[in-house]
């Protein structure tokens, strides 16, 4: 008997360790099964709900009884069928894993949807096994990704033809400028050469934009208070919007300094502006806000390459028809619009988007249809403090001059018209068509040379290449660059400077005698 008794003792002890094993091991699972941070539901045969993890009550904010005995489209969406692309149906048919994309409007959010059958010894299906992560961050860094991809390739394609066309652009307002200042006692031929230079002006704009998506336009940057430029377009938005939208302005009184070209700013600010207006066809809100704000990590995780730290926000908001999302998976997208034919472009929020991230700053919009949309940008602040800063001014350059200036450039339009600008007002000019051409001349040029007025790209030896030989010969030589497209920061040399010895084409007559005069000085 004692035997026994001995026996039922440690039978009853085992079955005791055994039950604790049985008990530590599910409690270990469950804490295992609540801590995945993913949405994880066990589902029956009949894609009822079994048995939910922690997050999945968190996320969609249920209590663990409403979701037991649940669909989960009942559940989660309320609606009676499947939803579209949902994998649980391919693995109840075919006992094997499926994953999906799946778009949760209400909450605005993409899931990663997976289910894996689990089978019993006998290959029976007995349940299955439901996972979806939220991937609405990724999809949001890869889109950005996309867009920065798709800008690129459109770049080098834009800037190509920005390029040309700013070599015509140069000869058309070039000339228009010269024979206004021929011509500016006739009335009737002014106005003649006015519609000419308008036109000109207007393709010039056009291409600035194309170069501005393409990030091939070089930048004038400077310290700028934001809010004093908003304040400073006032009349002009007012004039632009129409009576029938309502602009409010709410620039912050003491706003950081951001280093920006001002000029790229403020198209920022008008484009956005009349994307605003185009949103309001009856008539609305616009709200131009500027402030302040500190980025935490969280956010800028949901950037690419953002940082933590402060920013400079610029926000336009209006009250018009919005955007669903679709629509606003391509607003940045050169060439997308939903405006009619001829009313638009197509490049204003490309352009907005290319100068933002030229300027290391960040877009966020906010928009759903009939409720309006709102864009934030947000430029990195300098830490300077907001003073008001001065105006430059263009001040009048003397026109005159007696030195002689080497011009070098593939196309014989731009060189002549260089010339033509120059030759009257005292200079001397030598011309080549190329960089070993212009060696040659200089070569064989008895006299002083000056300066020299180069493109920058051309067949060849290229005009930072061309400089360098020539300052070993001649070196007192001044040099003055120009070019429809070259980003400087991508020439190697150090002899181009953006600033002091640079200008972008189309060149007019004025702003070359001015330029001119400020580098041999």
């Amino acid at each position: 008997m004692k035997g026994l008794a001995a026996t039922m003792k440690n039978n009853m002890e085992k079955l005791k360790n055994s039950e604790k094993e049985v008990r530590i091991a599910k409690e270990e699972w469950e804490r295992t099964f609540d801590a995945i941070g993913d949405i994880v539901t066990l589902q029956d045969t009949d894609m009822r709900i079994t048995r939910a993890n922690k997050a999945t009550f968190e996320i969609f904010g249920l209590r663990p009884e409403a979701a037991i005995g649940k669909k989960c489209h009942e559940l989660f969406r309320g609606i009676n069928d499947c939803c579209p692309g949902c994998p649980v149906p391919e693995t109840l048919a075919g006992f094997t894993s499926y994953t999906a994309e799946i778009v949760h409007d209400a909450l605005g959010k993409t899931f990663l949807v997976s289910a894996s059958p689990v089978v019993n010894a006998s290959g029976e299906l007995q349940r299955i096994v439901h996972f979806a992560k939220d991937i609405t961050e990724f999809k949001k860094l890869e889109m950005q990704f996309l867009q920065a991809q798709k800008m690129e390739a459109i770049g080098r394609l834009s800037s190509g033809v920005a390029h040309d066309f700013n070599n015509i652009l140069s000869s058309i307002l070039g000339y228009s400028e010269l024979a206004l200042l021929r011509k500016a006692d006739d009335p009737g031929w002014r106005d003649d050469v006015e519609v000419i230079r308008r036109s000109g002006e207007k393709a010039a704009a056009l291409i600035r934009q194309l170069l501005a998506f393409s990030r091939r336009k070089q930048l004038d940057i400077r310290s700028v208070n934001i809010s004093e430029t908003v304040i400073s377009l006032y009349k002009m938005l007012l004039r632009m919007i129409g009576e029938d939208v309502v602009l409010d302005l709410q620039p912050a009184d003491e706003v950081s300094i951001i280093k920006a070209d001002p000029g790229q700013i403020e198209q920022v600010i008008m484009n956005l502006a009349v994307n605003a207006r185009d949103a309001m066809p009856s008539g609305g809100r616009m709200t131009i806000r500027t402030g302040n704000v500190m980025v935490d990590k969280q956010y800028a995780r949901s950037q690419v390459d953002m940082a933590p730290g402060p920013y400079v926000m610029l926000a336009v908001s209006d009250n018009g028809h919005g955007m669903d999302r679709e629509v606003r998976e391509h607003i940045f997208e050169p060439f997308f619009t939903t405006k009619q034919s001829g009313k638009g472009t197509g490049l204003g929020l490309a352009t907005v988007y290319s100068i933002v991230k030229q300027h290391k700053g960040f877009i966020d919009v906010y928009s759903e249809p009939d409720k309006g949309t709102t864009f934030k940008l947000y430029f990195p602040a300098t830490g300077e403090t907001a003073v008001q800063l001065e105006h430059e001014k263009d001040g009048e350059s003397p026109r005159y001059g007696n030195e002689t200036i080497l011009v070098v450039d593939d196309e014989s339009i731009i060189r002549q018209i260089v010339v033509d600008s120059l030759e009257p007002f005292g200079y001397t000019l030598l011309g080549a068509a190329c960089g070993e051409e212009a060696l040659r001349v200089a070569d064989s040029y008895p006299g002083h040379i000056d300066l020299l007025l180069t493109d920058i790209i051309m067949p060849g030896m290229d005009g930072s290449s061309l400089a360098a030989k020539l300052l070993e010969k001649r070196p007192d030589i001044k040099l003055l660059f120009m070019s429809g497209y070259l980003d400087v920061k991508a020439d190697s040399s150090g002899l181009v400077d953006s600033e002091r010895n640079f200008l972008s084409k189309p060149v007019m007559p004025s702003t070359l005698m001015r330029k001119l005069r400020e580098t041999l000085r």
